[in-house]
């Protein structure tokens, strides 16, 4: 959510084509992994106030808060995507911003062994 925040906020306003294909992504999910709309709502409060009060330090602590598993990361990206796409294309500055959440959701280049033969 808050990358999806993120990406749009420079536009400064919400368009139910995004939430049409929040509800999708959620209506394919596990019931387990689903989340109500009260709550949902709570999410996006929370999350869009985090980003107003220091943007910087919520897009800093974002890779904290994405899965250790990159298939899931993968997964998780291509949801961002898919929701973000679904109002159109990006402005200018929503580009910029989603290339700077692709690199997060990259992760830091794998580390390289050293060979135990040297």
């Amino acid at each position: 959510m808050r990358a999806l925040i993120y990406v749009r906020l420079s536009e400064g306003k919400v368009d139910e084509r995004g939430f049409a294909a929040l509800k999708q992504i959620s209506s394919e999910l596990p019931p387990a992994k689903r989340v109500g709309y009260v709550r949902f709502k709570e999410i996006v409060k929370e999350q869009y106030l985090i980003l107003l009060m220091d943007a910087e330090r919520a897009i800093a602590a974002f890779p904290k808060l994405l899965p250790d598993d990159r298939q899931e990361c993968e997964e998780v990206l291509g949801m961002v995507r898919r929701v973000l796409v679904a109002r159109g294309a990006l402005p200018a500055e929503g580009r910029r911003r989603l290339e700077r959440i692709e690199t997060m959701f990259a992760g830091p280049p794998p580390k390289v062994g050293r060979d135990k033969a040297a």
